[in-house]
């Protein structure tokens, strides 16, 4: 049992491991990205989770994501222009 719990970890490692490399290659979203595709932000998310090992793979995508967040929580104009 014991053997069959560590292969479906090890595959799930895996699974997010390529899923990290497949969605770096290509370029990360922007801040005006995150405005215009809402489901845009709800993968990221799960990407920039603090737990999760592609968020390291994903550095540049996460800092904007992070950006978008902060810039959305700030009122005013800057508010307004960030899709909040």
């Amino acid at each position: 049992m014991k053997l069959i719990l560590s292969y479906s970890a090890a595959w799930k490692s895996v699974a997010v491991m390529l899923s990290a490399a497949l969605s770096s290659a290509c370029k990360p979203p922007t801040r005006v990205d995150f405005i215009k595709y809402p489901s845009l932000r709800q993968k990221w998310s799960m990407i920039c989770d603090a737990r999760s090992n592609a968020a390291e793979l994903n550095a540049k995508g996460c800092d904007n994501l992070r950006q978008w967040q902060s810039a959305n929580q700030q009122p005013g104009l800057m508010n307004q222009n960030l899709g909040k």
